[in-house]
């Protein structure tokens, strides 16, 4: 074998080359290397999360008429290194973590990085991160920041706000910074909030370009303005698709049928960002089917009172590489154009969009 490498330290094609013995014995050391030294959470200096931010407010955007988003991944690794919640919070139920905490899912994992990755250092901190997440579907994914900043550009002038009711982990955050835009967050996971504040220390980012709320979206809007901001800007929770802690704040806990759910937190938050969005402003939010629920045709039919779809843009979603055709799923993010309204008050009735 040449010797003992370290698990970081073996590339792909080398490994393919072994025995069937030895990397059978490769395979159980780097079990036992990463047992050793815990699970690799991402961790970046200060000087390079500056680095990552300044590739980020400089990469260059597809035209404006492209409907497909930006592939790029930069700067997700800036916002998941201040989000170390993201690998326990469970996705199809369980997290990275329960898959790394288990040396059968494990050694499951690191056989596939080998072919996934042969020309890389297949067993490294970001790959082990990576597989995991790819094999079991096990963490939320973060939203792309350089996507943020494309849909920013987009729909916003410069200095402009950016509103985000469910600020999530941060991605929407960096790419309206990068956009040189003001952002307004509001999420209920307190640990959430704090990760994005050390984010901006750590971009030495002035407090009057961000201001984070911790609270729910539902009531937090309504103490917004009418007709203050131009842009919203979201990807609210897929319902139940993962949990993100067990705070009685979260919606899923809040509200747990579908039903309640849809009526209880996503139609008042859709009424109260018609109140908050401007005359000519738009909400851009980012929703897919999950977990055999039809979110996306219920919120469809939802809108019909609100909003009128203006166009619907792409979101790229990094697919398992082992995954046969293309290497990308899309995601729809939904641009939508405020409806006049004969009456600012909002209806007591029940959609046909929430009935079960």
């Amino acid at each position: 074998m040449g010797g003992f490498r370290p698990a970081p330290n073996w590339v792909g094609r080398d490994l393919l080359r072994l025995s069937v013995r030895n990397l059978r014995f490769a395979i159980t050391n780097a079990v036992r290397w990463w047992r050793s030294h815990g699970f690799p959470y991402p961790s970046l200096s200060d000087l390079e999360v500056q680095r990552d931010f300044t590739v980020v407010t400089r990469h260059d955007l597809p035209p404006m008429t492209c409907l497909d988003l930006p592939r790029s991944v930069q700067g997700l690794r800036v916002v998941n290194a201040f989000q170390p919640r993201l690998w326990h919070i469970p996705s199809h139920g369980r997290s990275v973590i329960d898959c790394f905490n288990d040396d059968e899912l494990l050694h499951r994992a690191l056989v596939k990085a080998v072919g996934f990755w042969p020309n890389r250092h297949c067993w490294n901190a970001s790959c082990v991160r990576n597989v995991l997440r790819l094999l079991h579907r096990t963490r939320p994914g973060n939203f792309r920041p350089i996507a943020a900043r494309a849909i920013v550009e987009r729909y916003t002038k410069p200095g402009e706000p950016v509103l985000d009711f469910c600020a999530g982990f941060g991605g929407r955050l960096l790419g309206t910074l990068a956009a040189r835009r003001t952002y307004v967050g509001i999420e209920p996971e307190r640990e959430q909030v704090r990760g994005m504040c050390t984010m901006l220390a750590a971009l030495r980012i002035e407090s009057k370009r961000a201001t984070l709320y911790e609270g729910r979206a539902e009531e937090t809007l309504g103490e917004l303005a009418w007709s203050s901001v131009g842009l919203i800007l979201t990807s609210p929770p897929y319902f139940d698709q993962e949990q993100y802690s067990n705070h009685p704040d979260q919606s899923m806990i809040r509200y747990p049928t579908l039903r309640v759910w849809l009526t209880d937190f996503l139609q008042p938050c859709l009424e109260e960002c018609y109140r908050v969005l401007s005359v000519h402003g738009r909400l851009v939010i980012n929703l897919a089917d999950a977990n055999g629920h039809d979110l996306t045709r219920r919120f469809e039919r939802l809108l019909c009172s609100h909003y009128r779809i203006e166009e619907i843009l792409r979101l790229p979603m990094r697919r398992n590489p082992a995954a046969v055709g293309s290497s990308f799923r899309f995601e729809p993010v939904y641009v939508l154009r405020k409806r006049a309204r004969r009456s600012a008050k909002p209806s007591n009735s029940v959609p046909a969009a929430f009935q079960e």
